[in-house]
């Protein structure tokens, strides 16, 4: 048997069956061609920017993988915000009392969970939010209405319009309020003295010190004929305060 070495031409290539250098990856007697990290003789290797062979990049999940994700910017999430925009919430953030995420139900004072405003709790006149206690005719709440004689206070002697106030009236007043006075203030009845002037009220039932036509005879300033007398006065002032009533 014949044992010999290539030799090689000035191009690299084998001359014949004798060479005395080393072949390179492409065979190539004497050459300098290597594989690169991925196996390719005279390659450029991984390229810049990718994280293996097949070109993949790192987009910081791992070499090849998705990048993360989620609303919380996670690798491998899949998380996402609530009806409330809270990530990975339960929507329980934002519910409203009937429990329905940013709704508008309310629960009012006495403890109802709607959203109807029109049907909310209102307090009675004790302040009881949901109560039933109501104003009698004598503005007491919650009190029991006109006493044995037809009108307000403990006592059942009271004063009556048409016996006493009225007579008051006929004989110190209407001879000016008789539905011809420039004011427009009749005081010829219940119903002309309850309706006032042309721009206001005279009497505010249970507060005489609030009616103006009680302040006008204190002062003296009505009638202009002379001043009342101090039983009249409080009788007036007592019918008021009574509830002002037609009895």
């Amino acid at each position: 048997m014949f044992l010999g070495f290539w030799s090689c031409s000035d191009s690299g290539k084998p001359l014949g069956n004798d060479c005395s250098e080393t072949l390179d990856c492409n065979s190539v007697c004497g050459g300098s061609a290597v594989e690169d990290e991925c196996g390719e003789c005279g390659g450029d290797g991984i390229a810049d920017g990718a994280c293996d062979c097949a070109g993949n990049v790192d987009l910081g999940c791992g070499c090849g993988e998705a990048g993360p994700s989620g609303c919380d910017n996670v690798c491998g999430s899949t998380l996402e915000n609530d009806e409330c925009g809270v990530c990975g919430g339960d929507n329980s953030s934002c519910e409203d009392c009937a429990g329905v995420p940013n709704g508008d139900s309310v629960v009012d004072n006495c403890g109802i969970c709607d959203n109807d405003a029109s049907n909310d709790c209102v307090q009675d006149c004790a302040g009881t939010w949901g109560g039933d206690a109501m104003e009698d005719e004598c503005g007491t709440c919650g009190g029991s209405g006109l006493n044995a004689d037809g009108c307000c206070g403990e006592t059942s002697n009271c004063v009556h319009y048409e016996d006493e106030v009225q007579l008051i009236f006929n004989d110190n007043c209407i001879v000016c309020h008789n539905g011809g006075h420039s004011t427009g203030l009749d005081l010829r009845s219940h119903t002309g003295v309850m309706g006032g002037s042309n721009s206001r009220l005279v009497i505010i039932k249970y507060d005489h010190l609030s009616s103006e036509l009680w302040e006008k005879i204190y002062s003296a300033a009505m009638p202009p004929s002379g001043s009342l007398t101090t039983n009249q006065i409080d009788l007036i002032m007592t019918w008021i305060d009574e509830g002002a009533l037609d009895n």
